[in-house]
């Protein structure tokens, strides 16, 4: 089953950032979406220039919602630095050249979970695995669960309300601040993967959660168990969760359109 334009960016994110681990040099990849340079100590990711954006149909398009991702990201993580226990590297936000970057820490005592699936043995990943969820169980979905709110979006209610990539990918429609009368929403990380996931090589500990940017507050079941399923199980998640989100603010993915294929970027 052919990858999502999401998987198969975080799946690049990951290689790269697991063939850096030694590297003093630095690494720059650009994505559909954004630049990301590696640094000996740092990671940062920046917005695009219009002239940068990839063309189809000879129609340039525009990223969705990216400079809103990257200051999303960047308040989640101080966020729940300030508030949980739960390991997030430092970062800051800041604009150069008139284009927003987003500079995080690098992580150089772990790993991406997906190491150990992709490239173990069965008795390995299966290991680090269990050891990782049951983390994720025991103190990491508490402490996320336990941070609650009557309305849904950003944990800073300045940035527009964006769902999980996996509903939003090809649609820049505005989405509704949802509402309650009670603090029914948790903060859910909404793409928990096992590129998100970093870990001790030797004893599976999780030393950080990183991939904050569509993070937010949502009904529980926009958080999903996606360390747990191979490529193919996680598309069919994928789509199962994206129809029931969009359920939640009332549309069918009828209602959504791809508007890169109609018109170019502005």
């Amino acid at each position: 089953m052919p990858q999502t334009r999401a998987q198969a960016a975080s799946a690049a994110s990951g290689d790269l950032l697991s063939q850096a681990q030694s590297s003093t040099t630095h690494i720059v990849k650009k994505g559909w979406d954004h630049w990301l340079i590696i640094g000996p100590k740092t990671v940062t990711t920046r917005e695009l220039r219009p002239k940068e954006y990839l063309l189809q149909d000879g129609k340039p398009v525009a990223p969705y919602w990216f400079a809103e991702r990257l200051r999303n990201e960047f308040a989640v993580a101080a966020f729940l630095r300030a508030n949980t226990t739960i390991p997030v590297p430092p970062s800051r936000l800041y604009t150069d050249g008139g284009l927003l970057h987003l500079e995080t820490e690098r992580v150089l005592d772990g790993i991406p979970l997906s190491d150990f699936i992709f490239t173990s043995g069965k008795q390995v990943r299966e290991t680090a695995l269990r050891a990782v969820d049951a983390q994720l169980k025991e103190t990491i979905l508490p402490q996320l669960q336990s941070l609650r709110s009557n309305r849904i979006g950003s944990v800073d209610a300045t940035i527009p309300v964006f769902p999980p990539y996996r509903v939003f990918q090809e649609n820049r429609r505005g989405w509704h601040r949802v509402t309650s009368e009670k603090q029914e929403f948790v903060l859910c990380h909404t793409s928990l993967n096992e590129q998100s996931i970093i870990v001790d090589p030797a004893t599976y500990k999780i030393v950080a959660i990183v991939g904050w940017e569509c993070a937010g507050y949502f009904p529980p079941y926009f958080e999903l168990p996606l360390w747990l399923d191979t490529l193919e199980a996680s598309s069919d998640v994928y789509s199962e969760a994206k129809a029931r989100e969009l359920a939640f603010f009332g549309l069918t993915t009828a209602d959504l359109v791809n508007e890169s294929a109609r018109k170019p970027a502005i």
